[in-house]
């Protein structure tokens, strides 16, 4: 799908039945990335994109989650808060309320707990934090 939105070939996009879809479900998402088409080359727009979501997590949801609860541990890869079960579900609304009063757009946030050891959960976050 990204591949849709990051593609600065009008004729493709326009014509992509997932990019009518998109354009059904989310209103104004395409005019959003045509406007950037026009002033960012795909790579920019991605690395603006990276920029905000690094902003939301970090600059917005953490802080909040530790005025929550300072003892909460939180641990950040890309878009995702991992924290201990026992403190999940506090996490998914701190999450989902801090996101919406900064974009002004609700977002479901998925709660996934991880049955993993903690040689498995090691290596999943270092692989991720490379």
């Amino acid at each position: 799908m990204m591949n849709f939105l990051f593609n600065d070939k009008i004729e493709q996009r326009d014509s992509s039945t997932v990019i009518i879809i998109l354009e059904m479900k989310f209103k104004g998402l395409m005019s959003f990335f045509e406007g950037f088409h026009g002033s960012f080359t795909s790579r920019r727009l991605a690395l603006l994109l990276q920029k905000v979501e690094s902003h939301l997590i970090l600059d917005k949801v953490v802080p909040r989650i530790l005025e929550y609860n300072n003892e909460i541990p939180v641990f950040t890869i890309h878009d995702c808060v991992l924290t201990v079960p026992q403190f999940g579900e506090d996490v998914q609304r701190i999450m989902e309320e801090t996101i919406l009063s900064t974009t002004e757009k609700p977002l479901n946030v998925k709660l996934k707990v991880l049955e993993q050891n903690m040689d498995d959960l090691k290596e999943l976050i270092v692989k991720n934090c490379r």
